[in-house]
C-alpha cells in the first residue's frame, strides 16, 4: 500500500479549518466515490453516522473514511464550534486502505507534526512538490497504522510498563504545550525541561523519541508556523513579526524561514495571500 500512495496517490484537499455554524463537518449525508477522508477533530463533539451506524466523534479522535462510504452529522443544527485538520486522497490504481473508521490516536504530536509539513506543501508550489506530498502522506498513514499496532500487540505490556509510558507521554505533552504557550518568550532547553520535571538528556531523548524532533527543532517550527499565518495578511513588517513570535535575529528568522519553506518570508507572503484567497472562496467560513 505504501509503494502505491508513493507513487501513485492524489491529494485532493489538505486543510485545517473552523466550522462555527451547520453542524460537524461531514455535512448532509453523501459518499465520494474515489476519495479516502481523514479528518482528525482538534476541538468539538459530534453525532455522526457512517454507512447507517452512529459515532460519536471528539477531540483527540481521528475519523477514516474509505471512498464510497455514505457518511454524515445526525444533528446537522448544531452550532457548536470545531477546528478539523483534513486530508482528502485517492489512490490508483484503486485499493482497499483498512482502517477503523474510528481511531484514537495515543501519539498524536507526530501525526499532526506531518499534516502541518503536508499542508506547508499543499500551499505552496515547489520543485517536487507532488512526491513530497505523496511521501508525507504514507508517512501519516504508517504512524496510524503503528499506534493500532502497538494497542493490539499480542503481548501487552505489563500494567506498571503502560502506567510510566503514559506517564512519559503526559510530560511530553506538557512540554508542548508550554513551549506553545511561551514560544513568544525566550525559552531554553534546560527551561521546558524543568517545566515536566526532567533533566535536560532524558528530556531530549523522550521528545524525540515521541515527535521524530528535537525540542528546539519543535520550538523554531512551531514559531515559524506562526509567523506564517502572519505573513502577507497581518500588514506588519517582517521584522515585527519575527520579533513577535520569538526570533531576536531577523537574519536568523529569514534563514530558518527559508529552509522550511523554501521562500523567503517576503516571497511566502505573496504566495500565502493568493492561496488564501483561493481557499476562502472554496472553503467559506459560515459564521452563528
Amino acid at each position: 500500500m505504501c509503494v502505491s500512495i508513493c507513487e501513485t496517490a492524489r491529494i485532493e484537499l489538505v486543510n485545517r479549518h473552523i466550522v462555527r455554524q451547520g453542524g460537524f463537518f461531514l455535512g448532509p449525508y453523501h459518499s465520494h466515490p474515489d476519495l479516502y477522508q481523514i479528518s482528525y477533530v482538534l476541538h468539538g463533539q459530534s453525532e455522526i453516522v457512517v454507512n447507517r451506524r452512529s459515532y460519536r466523534v471528539q477531540a483527540g479522535q481521528m475519523l477514516c473514511l474509505p471512498p464510497r462510504s455514505w457518511h454524515g452529522t445526525q444533528d446537522y443544527n448544531q452550532r457548536e464550534k470545531f477546528e478539523v485538520a483534513e486530508i482528502k486522497f485517492s489512490i490508483t490504481p484503486w485499493r482497499l486502505l483498512r482502517l477503523p473508521v474510528l481511531v484514537t490516536l495515543h501519539e498524536p504530536e507526530e501525526w499532526f507534526y506531518l499534516f502541518e509539513q503536508l499542508l506547508d506543501e499543499y500551499l505552496l508550489t515547489r520543485p517536487r512538490r507532488e512526491v513530497t506530498m505523496r511521501l508525507l502522506l504514507a508517512q501519516l498513514l504508517v504512524v496510524i497504522v503503528r499506534d493500532m499496532a502497538w494497542q493490539h500487540s499480542p503481548r501487552p505490556l505489563g500494567r506498571r510498563q503502560m502506567m510510566v509510558i503514559a506517564k512519559r507521554r503526559a510530560r511530553i505533552r506538557s512540554a508542548i504545550l508550554f513551549m506553545r504557550q511561551h514560544y513568544r518568550e525566550s525559552v531554553s532547553l534546560a527551561e521546558a525541561a524543568r517545566s515536566v520535571s526532567m533533566s535536560n538528556s532524558a528530556f531530549s531523548h523522550e521528545f524525540l523519541r515521541a515527535t521524530g524532533i528535537s525540542p528546539i527543532r519543535y520550538l523554531i517550527n512551531y514559531r515559524l508556523a506562526q509567523a506564517a499565518a502572519q505573513i502577507g495578511i497581518s500588514g506588519e513588517k517582517i521584522a515585527t513579526i519575527a520579533e513577535e513570535v520569538g526570533f531576536s535575529s531577523l537574519y536568523y528568522f529569514s534563514r530558518q524561514f527559508k529552509r522550511r519553506y523554501g521562500l523567503s518570508p517576503t516571497a511566502y507572503g505573496r504566495r500565502d495571500l493568493s492561496c488564501k484567497i483561493v481557499q476562502a472562496k472554496n472553503n467559506p467560513v459560515h459564521l452563528p
